[in-house]
């Protein structure tokens, strides 16, 4: 943990990422701090409705489902893939209710250029981009390689499952609480991996056997 009037991005850097060490940053004094001051508008995020009056009301976006029925395990729980369509306005309405917990807004897709180079971010980032910087000031010369938006309610708390990401995450919580469960790199080969591992790095990236290495990983 670490309050933010204590670190620049040049120490953000050097302790923390270069060395691959998790942290959380506890902002108090969001409108005054320099380091987090140009991620201040995201509070706006905190009302629905403000979130629905951004965005083109036929955007489409893909959303995660589960079962209410427990029986049902495949579908009981998030990060399982399976996926719904919706405009965003009806998947705001949802959340906005307070009585659903089935429903999951995570990644969605981004088109990619002529190259096969992806986009930043999706079409439905793309209406809320006037409210963040592409280059937090935390993050000094580094530049994101993806800018996404999840979203869910739940009274007891839901679980998106065990994964790895092939990239460095910021994540920015708006609103409600978020739990993370980190495992070291140096675990991986005890672990149920989504394929047989060629290599992990001394960095903790993962290659699996048969696959190649793409834009995302």
């Amino acid at each position: 943990n670490s309050q933010n009037n204590t670190v620049t991005p040049e120490s953000f850097y050097n302790e923390y990422i270069r060395q691959r060490k998790p942290v959380v940053l506890r902002d108090k004094t969001s409108s005054s701090s320099p380091l987090l001051s140009d991620l201040s508008k995201l509070t706006k995020w905190k009302d629905i409705n403000y979130l629905k009056s951004q965005v083109n009301p036929k955007q489409t976006v893909m959303v995660e489902q589960r079962s209410s029925c427990s029986s049902n395990p495949t579908k009981s729980t998030f990060g399982n893939g399976y996926e719904i369509p919706m405009t965003f306005p009806q998947f705001a309405s949802l959340i906005a209710s307070g009585q659903d917990d089935r429903h999951y807004l995570t990644t969605q897709d981004v088109h990619s250029n002529s190259d096969g180079r992806p986009d930043l971010m999706s079409p439905l980032m793309k209406y809320l981009q006037h409210d963040f910087p592409l280059q937090p000031c935390i993050m000094g010369n580094l530049i994101p390689q993806n800018i996404n938006l999840w979203m869910g309610s739940s009274q007891e708390g839901v679980s998106s499952g065990l994964h790895h990401d092939y990239h460095d995450n910021l994540y920015i919580v708006v609103k409600g609480t978020k739990r993370f469960r980190l495992y070291s790199p140096h675990d991986t080969e005890w672990m149920y991996t989504r394929g047989l591992l060629a290599k992990v790095h001394p960095n903790g990236r993962i290659n699996y056997q048969g696959e190649k290495t793409t834009a995302y990983g």
